[in-house]
């Protein structure tokens, strides 16, 4: 203003600026260099104790540091911008709930990649055994994910098979069984029995009698296929169970299909 004719009548240094000079008017202050704020009165534009403070940037002209947004962070204290959040790290926005710097630490079970604003739960067939995570792990072979968020991934059960990235376990098909955790194959069939399910632990029976069943992987015991069972060959018998016909002895004959010699 004019007119004026004690100090008192000067005014402080409006807030994000500095006045270096005596006899300053309001339209000749000088804006607060970045990486700095300045509170009212503020004579030099890097006021000492007035750096940006961590979690904040000053782009300049600043009263007051300005909090990182999502997304975002600062660790660094004197900054004009805030930098992209590190990966294994996310940044909702400064608040009293993160970290002096504005960001967080991923969670076991959870992906943050670079730039994150919120954790993201890993998906079936992944998961993230420990904090800190950029990226979700494949869940491995012999194993399944089956939920989102997993941490520890499952063993899987006997009767199934898991291939790598298995969100859930596949049952054993029609001619094998596994009796055992935590495989990447079934079994088939053993020579002799047959498998007429899905997911067996262990073969349903034994090949009936009067049939042979000479190939791994038999579907059923009473069914003629050459690739499943087929009826004994004449001149020879097959018991239940068999996988390699018998001939018979002298003195006895077998027409074909025999479960013993006549």
């Amino acid at each position: 203003t004019v007119g004026n004719r004690n100090l008192s009548d000067c005014v402080a240094c409006p807030a994000g600026f500095y006045c270096p000079d005596e006899g300053m008017a309001n339209w000749s202050v000088y804006a607060c260099d970045a990486g700095f704020f300045c509170p009212a009165g503020m004579s030099v534009g890097s006021p000492a104790g007035y750096q940006c403070t961590l979690g904040h940037f000053c782009g300049g002209g600043n009263a007051l540091p300005v909090a990182c947004g999502p997304g975002l962070f600062q660790n660094e204290t004197g900054q004009s911008v805030c930098k992209q959040c590190s990966p294994g790290l996310y940044c909702p926005g400064f608040s009293e709930q993160t970290r002096a710097d504005g960001s967080l630490v991923c969670p076991a079970g959870y992906s943050c990649a670079a730039g994150s604003p919120s954790p993201i739960p890993c998906p079936p067939g992944f998961f993230s055994g420990y904090s800190g995570q950029g990226q979700c792990g494949s869940c491995p072979e012999g194993s399944f994910c089956q939920f989102y968020g997993m941490t520890v991934p499952l063993p899987c059960p006997p009767g199934y098979f898991c291939l790598v990235n298995s969100s859930s376990p596949q049952s054993c098909p029609f001619g094998t069984y596994n009796p055992f955790p935590s495989r990447t194959s079934c079994f088939f069939c053993v020579a002799g029995s047959f498998c007429s399910g899905l997911g067996l632990t262990a073969p349903v029976g034994r090949c009936r009698a009067g049939l042979v069943c000479e190939s791994e992987g038999t579907l059923r015991r009473n069914l003629y296929d050459p690739s499943q069972g087929q009826p004994c060959s004449a001149g020879y018998y097959c018991t239940a169970g068999t996988s390699l016909p018998v001939a018979c002895p002298a003195g006895t004959y077998c027409a074909g299909g025999n479960a013993l010699p006549s």
